[in-house]
């Protein structure tokens, strides 16, 4: 008699097995055979319906070591079992194997291998599906483009970024760190990169708006003059003053801001005659006050990051030095960046304004407001434009947690959001073994033809660790 976990069968010549569910049904048959005796046989039967296995995308493309995403879906009527054979080392499925009813979809993370370098090479490799899908194996596509990623010594770097300017028109990158001193050009037209020691700690740095040039403050009361075509410095400078902010203007002439002693005066300095000037207009600047140049314009713009509100400074720099007389607007901006045509300033509390002339006058209330940028978090904390594109980008985090940031692109003219990138963490190998570390974009640059987009990115500070990367994204 034949005896099964699904059915007994009623009628001892025909022994069917059937169940209702998607599965695999097994039973013992026990025949008495005459002069031989009992003999069992195990019968399987399997019920699986007609599922159909569908993956979207068909072709991975990585041109970041941001994750991508693999959508399974069982389009069929069954119970759909699937298999991801064939990964190589370099790459690491959040899954590799499961099951899936009718209409049910899973999403797999399909990430780079961290514990390994850098890739130097295109990769290439074939994601191989195995199931029981009527429409029988499936295959996906995966390409790692190897020039699309930042040089090794680029991606993961010992210290802190503390300032970083970039000049279009070259693809020139001058980034600051500390620990170690160090300045580092990056030329992101050829993807190269020099670094040129430094004796002190820079602070602030300012490129000419010929792009030959840069100026660079110092945690002690000094600064440098830069030859960014040689790599060296040219000249050094002593100051009466911790600089917090430099601007390079036109020569020979450089402009500083202090860091301490609360209220505090605007210098100018002669890079020709190491002359600084102490301006006389103690009531409008503040220490850890931020400046920058308005394109092409002899006008300085500053913002008094210690202050509630920061407002909004317009500086005269017609005759050189710098003037007493202070354009003044009563609104916090936070940190701010102009437009390249300096029509426009963006400002981290989200608020574009249109650029004011100077006037000399306070100001009670806010300039001409164009509009704001909302993004997702509370304040922008890193901003880049690409007029050829029509296109900005923000990063944004909220004002009181260290948040790992997001990057969002919008319309330049109706500051519509477009689009959104995640940022990767920094994979850090110490003593051994290794950890991935959450990172907080610093600075966004945006290359002139709005094609490729950089992130420099510190680790939280309450890691207490001391490393820094680039990060490039692909822009469509």
């Amino acid at each position: 008699m034949g005896q099964s976990n699904c059915r007994s069968p009623s009628n001892k010549d025909n022994l069917p097995f059937s169940t209702s569910e998607y599965r695999t049904c097994q039973g013992t048959l026990i025949l008495d055979v005459e002069k031989i005796g009992f003999v069992s046989l195990v019968v399987s039967y399997a019920n699986y319906g007609k599922p159909n296995l569908f993956c979207s995308p068909g072709t991975l493309n990585f041109e970041s070591l941001n994750s991508k995403m693999l959508t399974i879906t069982n389009t069929g009527d069954g119970l759909l079992n699937w298999k991801i054979n064939n990964v190589p080392d370099w790459l690491i499925l959040s899954k590799t194997s499961g099951s899936l009813y009718a209409a049910q979809s899973e999403t797999i993370s399909v990430s780079w291998n961290y514990s390994l370098p850098v890739p130097t090479e295109n990769l290439s490799a074939t994601l191989l599906f195995s199931s029981n899908s009527i429409s029988g194996d499936f295959a996906i596509s995966v390409y790692l483009n190897a020039s699309s990623f930042i040089p090794p010594m680029l991606s993961q770097s010992a210290g802190t970024v503390t300032d970083a300017e970039y000049f279009k028109e070259s693809g020139l990158m001058a980034i600051c760190t500390k620990w170690p001193n160090a300045l580092v050009l990056y030329n992101t037209k050829t993807n190269t990169s020099q670094t040129l020691s430094l004796s002190k700690t820079p602070q602030c740095i300012s490129i000419s708006e010929d792009g030959h040039r840069a100026a660079i403050g110092y945690s002690v009361a000094s600064a440098s003059l830069i030859d960014l075509d040689k790599n060296e410095i040219i000249k050094d400078y002593d100051l009466d003053c911790l600089p917090y902010d430099i601007v390079l203007g036109d020569a020979p002439w450089c402009y500083i801001t202090p860091s301490i002693d609360q209220w505090v005066y605007f210098r100018t300095l002669n890079l020709t005659s190491g002359e600084i000037t102490v301006g006389k207009n103690w009531s409008m600047i503040y220490e850890k006050t931020m400046i920058k140049k308005i394109p092409g314009k002899p006008s300085l713009v500053g913002s008094r990051m210690n202050l509630s509100p920061t407002g909004i400074l317009l500086i005269d720099v017609t005759k050189g030095i710098a003037s007493d007389t202070i354009t003044y607007w009563h609104e916090s901006i936070g940190k701010f960046w102009i437009s390249s045509d300096g029509s426009k300033l963006f400002t981290g509390y989200k608020n574009v304004y249109r650029m004011t002339q100077y006037d000399g006058e306070f100001h009670p209330d806010q300039p001409a407001i164009y509009g704001r940028i909302e993004t997702s978090e509370q304040a922008i904390t890193a901003f880049d434009e690409c007029p050829a594109r029509n296109r900005c980008f923000a990063a944004s985090s909220d004002y009181w947690e260290e948040t790992p940031s997001k990057i969002e692109q919008f319309d330049l003219t109706n500051l519509n959001k477009i689009n959104e990138f995640d940022i990767s963490p920094i994979y850090i190998k110490e003593n051994g073994s290794g950890a991935l570390y959450d990172t907080s974009v610093k600075y966004l640059f945006v290359n002139k033809e709005g094609t490729e987009l950089y992130a420099i990115k510190n680790l939280k500070a309450s890691y207490n660790k001391n490393y820094w990367a680039i990060e490039k994204f692909r822009l469509n």
